[in-house]
């Protein structure tokens, strides 16, 4: 074991009992836990390690099947000259690689636009999506946020990114309150960051998937969980979303800002798990 893995597996002691595989084409992923197959995909700039605070519970129910998005982690390269569909086509094959019938999917961020289409490409397969924080527009205020924070990151390196992309993914009240459990999610968002090309490259996709929706009819019972205070997915777009999709609930979580997830853990999981167990 060399010393990044040393450091990962200390980092991230939920997923040491993780077991790893690959499809014939190279895609990687992991697996942990029993139940019903559940399907993580995480936000911008992260990796798989980003669930491991929810891991302990989502485990004890579902089969986890973690994976890295294009040119994070273990990721496959992402192309510059290819769109979106390179988010989706590797979980595809997957899927298939896995002969999974049916499988649940949970989405972060830039993740929930991934279930999305994933949704609408796999639509008898998938018999429920939670998207939690979804950016489903790009406006101006919100791209200028995100290329300050690339600027930090081209001129102070990951840890800068990092720290800013936190601090507004959190409403303030949170920070405030638990600010050893806000310089632990730092780190580990650091130690798992991409070049700061492939985070540009990754916005550029994710503007590409707001301005083109999604090319199937989403059919799919879907769960909408957003902060009232995101200030990097405003809450009035994720509103627009639900009301164009067929099978959508919107639930507001009052106070929390961008990473719904972990600001409101234990309201989410229990979301999470109600709107699976009918799915």
């Amino acid at each position: 074991m060399n010393p990044k893995e040393i450091n990962f597996t200390r980092a991230f002691p939920s997923l040491k009992d993780l077991k790893v595989g690959r499809t014939p084409s190279g895609f990687w992923y992991g697996t942990l836990g029993e139940g019903p197959d559940l399907l993580l995909l995480p936000g911008f700039g992260a990796d798989h390690s980003a669930w491991s605070p929810l891991v302990p519970d989502l485990k004890r129910r579902f089969r986890l099947i973690l994976v890295d998005p294009p040119g994070v982690g273990k990721g496959p390269n992402l192309e510059a000259d290819r769109g979106p569909e390179q988010l989706v086509d590797p979980l595809i094959a997957l899927v298939d690689h896995l002969d999974i019938r049916k499988i649940r999917v949970l989405g972060a961020s830039l993740g929930s636009w991934t279930g999305l289409e994933l949704a609408g490409r796999l639509p008898d397969r998938i018999p429920g999506l939670v998207m939690a924080g979804i950016p489903a527009r790009m406006d101006a205020a919100t791209r200028g946020r995100l290329d300050r924070l690339l600027r930090a990151y081209a001129a102070s390196g990951g840890r800068a990114f990092a720290r800013g992309m936190v601090l507004e993914a959190m409403a303030p009240a949170f920070v405030a309150a638990h600010p050893d459990r806000v310089e632990a999610m730092v780190q580990a968002y650091a130690l798992s960051l991409p070049p700061v090309s492939v985070l540009e490259n990754t916005l550029r996709l994710l503007e590409e998937a707001v301005l083109d929706p999604p090319r199937h009819p989403i059919e799919t019972p879907i769960l909408i969980l957003h902060g009232a205070l995101d200030t990097l997915a405003p809450l009035k777009a994720a509103r627009d979303l639900a009301g164009t999709l067929a099978a959508a609930e919107l639930r507001i979580l009052k106070g929390a800002g961008h990473h719904v997830l972990l600001e409101r853990r234990t309201e989410a999981l229990e979301a999470i798990q109600a709107f699976f167990a009918e799915a």
